[in-house]
């Protein structure tokens, strides 16, 4: 361990959905060691990242990978739901006759002809 902390680590950035180093050693040849996700690192690394910064480190060269900045990285599933959801409910969701106003305000904005003959059969009357 203190070897670890003595030397200063090499710094890269983690490419999207990347899982194993791909730092060469003196001869040109792949680590590929597993990047393993580290939670408790010693104060020098903070230092130099940040404090609470999501880290990987390759497990047999010890290369510290930061995490892939957001403007590459592909939405999650839940990230892109979430977005969705916001666009078409607005913040809080509301009731079942709520969504369906606004779907039908939805369809009268970008045209669509059938929207006031189907209010119409749909009304009792």
């Amino acid at each position: 361990m203190a070897e670890e902390t003595a030397a200063t680590p090499k710094i890269k950035t983690r490419k999207p959905k990347q899982r194993a180093c791909d730092e060469k050693d003196e001869k040109g040849k792949l680590c590929n060691g597993h990047l393993k996700r580290w939670y408790e690192y010693p104060k020098e690394v903070a230092a130099l990242i940040g404090p609470k910064a999501e880290i990987y480190r390759c497990e047999f060269c010890k290369t510290l990978y930061r995490r892939t900045p957001r403007s590459s990285r592909r939405a999650t599933r839940c990230e892109i739901n979430c977005e969705t959801r916001q666009r078409f409910r607005g913040p809080a969701s509301g009731t079942r006759k709520d969504h369906a106003a606004k779907r039908m305000d939805l369809r009268l904005e970008y045209g669509d002809d059938d929207a006031d003959s189907s209010r119409d059969a749909r009304a009792p009357g």
